[in-house]
């Protein structure tokens, strides 16, 4: 068995891991991921929701830039520009009716009971407070 890999001074072991974490987040930055977590927040388990969070935009930027394979994050949205010339912008103004917009100016729930009443602690079965 091959034992190269193992370093059995704690002191350089925690060098070598905070040095993973350093390359781990350079190849991120590399990748395009924006917004990435510090190496305290790994090695010290200080923000664990900070490291998901950046796991997450590396798996959604790997999606953006072809990988097929098991998807990790949201799907990056693509550009969709759209071309409206000024009489299609001007039609649509007109044709919009402003009650379709919705309102609640008009509606209210006030006085309206339906089912038992509000219960009060302590009430008791004739309707006085229990003792």
């Amino acid at each position: 068995m091959n034992n190269t890999s193992k370093v059995s001074n704690p002191a350089m072991r925690a060098t070598k891991e905070k040095e993973n974490i350093e390359k781990f987040l350079s190849f991120c930055e590399q990748y395009g991921v924006k917004d990435h977590f510090s190496t305290p927040y790994l090695y010290q388990k200080q923000n664990v929701m900070a490291v998901v969070n950046t796991i997450c935009q590396l798996g959604s930027m790997a999606q953006s830039k072809g990988y097929g394979g098991p998807a990790l994050g949201p799907k990056i949205a693509e550009k969709n520009e759209r071309g409206f010339t000024e009489e299609q912008v001007k039609a649509g103004r007109e044709g919009h009716i402003g009650l379709q917009a919705g309102t609640n100016k008009l509606a209210s729930q006030s006085g309206q009971n339906f089912g038992l009443g509000r219960q009060i602690a302590g009430m008791g079965s004739e309707g006085t407070y229990d003792k």
